[in-house]
This record gives structure tokens, sequence and C-alpha cells, in this order.
């Protein structure tokens, strides 16, 4: 539903940061707090408000408040191999009307991937990532599950700018959505050929 009355959104962020790096291991973490005023979020409203149902309209939702932390971790211990993780949780509460859901945002995110050069032209690369539980519309009456993906992909150059690589996203086939109701493709498979000029 069209909303004319509705306000600009502002807010305040701050964000603080540290990094270490060195030839073989890296480390990097930032915390973030942000304070929105006006904040704009799609509200479910009652069936009755439209022709069909469901119905939503973009309001201003008072004050909201966005914290959590971001970590990632990466280490190579031998040449050819590097192992990288990833963590973000993040907090959202509306202060005007607790009751208002979040949408669309896990609490927390994890990824956790590995690069390894097995042979001088051959790479491998794997990875998987969780993602938590999120609301789908503003009363939490629609969630979209916790999922776990995993990828794979291998790489072959045969000579310096040439790359030939093949891979699957969503090995296991998982069924998931970031919106309760619009699952994302299952297993897929991928062929690219690839010139560097």
């Amino acid at each position: 539903m069209p909303n004319p009355a509705l306000d600009p959104e502002t807010a305040v962020h701050f964000e603080i940061g540290y990094e270490r790096r060195s030839e073989l291991w890296g480390a990097k973490i930032a915390l973030f707090h942000s304070k929105l005023h006006d904040a704009i979020q799609s509200i479910t409203v009652a069936p009755t408000s439209c022709p069909s149902s469901p119905c939503t309209q973009l309001q201003n939702i008072g004050e909201q408040r966005n914290r959590g932390v971001e970590l990632s971790v990466d280490v190579a211990p031998i040449s050819t191999l590097r192992l990288n993780g990833q963590v973000t949780y993040v907090d959202v509460d509306n202060l005007t009307n607790p009751s208002v859901r979040a949408l669309n945002t896990p609490k927390a995110k994890y990824l956790v991937a590995a690069d390894w050069q097995f042979l001088p032209q051959w790479r491998l690369r794997v990875d998987t990532q969780h993602e938590d539980e999120r609301f789908s519309n503003s009363t939490g009456s629609r969630t979209a599950d916790g999922f776990t993906l995993a990828n794979a992909f291998v790489r072959f150059n045969p000579v310096e700018r040439l790359g030939i690589e093949l891979g699957v996203r969503n090995v296991t086939d998982e069924l998931y959505a970031y919106e309760e109701g619009f699952y994302e493709a299952g297993r897929t498979w991928i062929g690219q050929l690839d010139y560097r000029f």
C-alpha cells in the first residue's frame, strides 16, 4: 500500500575495528552501532485495509538500534593452502515498539572456506555458510528457517591467462529461503571458460 505520509529516515553510524596481518595469518574484528530515527520498514497491515491480503506498507516505525560484531580469521598453514573463517552477529531492536520485528536479518552468519592449489595449474575452493532464521513479516508470524549451504569449485589454468572452472553451488541440495515461502535454487552445476586479456 502507498504511504504518502512517509517521513525520511535518518541514521548515525559508529564503527571501530582492528586488523592484524602477517605472511601466514590475518585477523580482523569490527564493532558497529547504528541509531536510526524514523526508521522505515515494511509493516503487515490488516487484510481489510487493501483489496487482497497479505497487505504491507512502508511505515516509520520510530527509533531502531542495530549493533553487532564481525570477526574474520585467515591462516595459511602451507604456502598452497589458505583457510578462512568469518562470523557476523547483529542485534536489531525497535526501541519505540519492541513488538515490531526486524525483517530479513539473521542474528548470526558463519562462513568457513578453503582455497587449495594442490597442483601448479589446479586450484580447489570449498566453502560452507550458515545463516540463522529471519523474520519475513513485522509481526513475526512468518519466519524463514536457518540454513547451511556448501559450495565447491575446481579451476584449471592450462596457460597463464586461460581458465576452466567447474563447480557446484548448494552441494547438499538444501531447501532454503531468504524470505519465507520464496525458495532459492537447489543444487546448481556451473561450467566456465575465461580468458584474461
